[in-house]
């Protein structure tokens, strides 16, 4: 589903969750822009879903990568989570003009993450918009940090027993490398808390750019590593060969048998754009 794969790497690094040991795999994802990075994020949600009828959590943000849902025919609704005191203008690409944001998606909100983790609808695609990630303000910027942090801890917490899968596109922007001391003490809460999900039968699926913009704290906690178009690997990495010769949407794994494999091609014309806003002044 969703994939050409010869003979299973992406199979084999999922396939880690049907071992003796039970629990949650880490993924993240390198590449330049327009590699397909999203489209691949698309995909393994898709497939975990499939597999492990996972409660999908999918992260918020201006650009509208959950648009790419609506490329394909999907038996699951998308709602959309919004946090209490923000504006969440829907706009048209192409056109410019406002759309009626509930023709696409359901329209939620929450107050605490706590709370959302009780509301979560486990048989829909949850797109969580948090307080809006905004690196000029840096007290908004911590704001959005911590909350999403606070997410992941609270779902190990959760009540409920069901699998649970992340994914968070531009991963750097909530775990940036030369951080000042209020990223670093919730980054070094961030590192404990990755080990406890996957103890806790959660997944994370994650996409960067570069490994070097995510904190090299965090970085070395996540387990797989999918390299794209342009991904750069770290002087650790035992891939001896570059990426530029892959196309859109290829890929190989690091820890595996590096055989090359490719995501389903969506269409990456993302459609939709948001403007998201703090009605009140929190900072």
């Amino acid at each position: 589903m969703g994939f050409t794969i010869s003979p299973g790497e992406i199979k084999r690094v999922l396939g880690e969750r049907d071992k003796e040991i039970k629990g949650g795999v880490d993924v993240i994802m390198v590449g330049a822009p327009g590699c397909g990075k999203t489209t691949g994020l698309v995909n393994m949600a898709l497939l975990n879903h499939k597999l492990y009828n996972d409660v999908i959590i999918w992260r918020g943000s201006h650009d509208c990568q959950w648009g790419l849902f609506l490329n394909r025919k999907i038996d699951m609704p998308i709602l959309l989570w919004l946090k209490k005191g923000l504006s969440y203008d829907l706009i048209d690409r192409k056109s410019g003009k406002h759309v009626n944001i509930r023709d696409y998606v359901e329209v939620r909100e929450w107050s605490t993450t706590e709370e959302l983790v009780d509301l979560l609808e486990h048989k829909a695609i949850n797109v969580v918009e948090t307080t809006p990630y905004t690196p000029r303000n840096p007290h908004q910027h911590i704001k959005f940090c911590r909350e999403w942090i606070e997410l992941w801890d609270d779902l190990t917490h959760r009540s409920w027993k069901d699998t649970v899968s992340i994914y968070f596109d531009e991963f750097e922007d909530l775990v940036p490398e030369g951080c000042g001391k209020d990223f670093w003490d919730a980054e070094l809460s961030f590192s404990g808390i990755i080990r406890a999900c996957r103890k806790n039968d959660i997944s994370s699926f994650l996409a960067t750019h570069s490994l070097e913009e995510v904190h090299w704290r965090i970085r070395k906690k996540i387990r797989w590593t999918i390299y794209m178009r342009g991904g750069k690997p770290t002087g650790q990495s035992a891939i001896k060969r570059g990426t530029k010769h892959l196309k859109t949407g290829e890929a190989f794994i690091e820890g595996t048998n590096f055989e090359k494999f490719s995501f389903e091609d969506m269409g990456d014309d993302l459609k939709l754009r948001a403007i998201i806003k703090v009605v009140k002044k929190e900072y």
